[in-house]
């Protein structure tokens, strides 16, 4: 999908399909042939990855 490398080097708030939820900054969009992969560094400082098929919902966080 057009448009995940705006989402690069922002905090974002992500619901994923399966219900699992993340909070964190956007660290790298990889594309892929047919898919994207967003790996983020969430609240607990972990890396985590998943494909953007996966996504729900994905939203800016807001700047206090």
């Amino acid at each position: 999908m057009e448009g995940w490398k705006d989402y690069e080097g922002k905090r974002v708030f992500i619901k994923l399909k399966n219900g699992r939820e993340y909070s964190g900054k956007v660290l790298e969009i990889k594309d892929k042939e047919s898919c994207s992969i967003i790996v983020i560094l969430d609240k607990f400082d972990r890396k985590v990855s998943f494909y953007d098929s996966e996504i729900s919902v994905m939203e800016e966080e807001r700047k206090r």
